[in-house]
């Protein structure tokens, strides 16, 4: 498994154990040829002999404000990276490869909701190379599994969500507009639970789209603000095209 130390990786770790599958996280912290920017084929299919199912849940995650010199990054990692994992795999006789993407590939706010049969349209670098990245996998002699994640959240979470419940709960968060934007979130816990069936059933899908719950960015605010017992953040009117 690659990004095991991360939120998805580290709840997966633990689903894994408690349904007794042995794992192999694989971490540039023990060979730094493993690390995705770089990754060396030969390091990663030595590191994967003997694996019959490998989930490659390492990326690089999106940040606000891409520069061009992040979206070179975002591509050497989430589509260079990938392919030299997957050739790997294919190298070391893995039978399945589990790669998890992002519902992100789909474009922002699509109503209704996308599933498996939703043509992509990918406006981030960070999607963008998601959407490439499913797309190395193309052609590849070994059975290949895309699971297109929501936004994960849950107790471990130190980004994404838990960003934006420490922006509300110290009162540094403003909404634009009427937070009419929706987002859709998975617990942690249940994207474990789906990536484990994928990793231990006969039979899995070829891409699927793992949704969950869809809110409104301001029914998300109002939630977190409550539990924190602060006011709900402000809304601020949207300013349009500039002068």
């Amino acid at each position: 498994m690659t990004g095991a130390t991360g939120l998805v990786g580290h709840a997966l770790l633990r689903r894994l154990a408690a349904v007794g599958v042995v794992a192999r996280p694989l971490a540039r912290a023990g060979d730094p040829r493993l690390a995705l920017e770089r990754a060396d084929v030969d390091a990663y299919a030595a590191a994967l002999a003997g694996v019959s199912v490998v989930v490659h849940a390492a990326a690089l995650v999106h940040h606000p404000n891409e520069s061009d010199a992040d979206r070179g990054r975002f591509h050497r990692t989430n589509v260079d990276g990938t392919r030299a994992v997957a050739e790997a795999a294919v190298r070391a006789g893995v039978r399945r490869f589990v790669y998890v993407s992002t519902i992100g590939v789909y474009g922002p706010d699509r109503a209704p909701p996308p599933d498996e049969s939703a043509s992509p349209a990918p406006t981030t670098a960070y999607a963008a190379t998601k959407w490439l990245g499913e797309r190395a996998l193309d052609g590849l002699p070994l059975e290949s599994v895309v699971v297109r994640l929501a936004t994960v959240f849950g107790p471990n979470d130190r980004e994404n969500v838990a960003r934006l419940a420490r922006a509300v709960a110290g009162r540094r968060f403003v909404l634009p507009d009427v937070g009419a934007a929706r987002k859709t979130l998975v617990h942690e816990d249940d994207a474990a639970y789906v990536l484990a069936r994928l990793v231990t059933e006969a039979r899995v899908p070829a891409v699927l789209h793992l949704g969950g719950h869809v809110v409104t960015v301001r029914a998300l605010c109002d939630a977190i603000a409550a539990r924190a017992r602060v006011p709900a953040p402000p809304s601020v009117p949207a300013l349009g095209w500039l002068a």
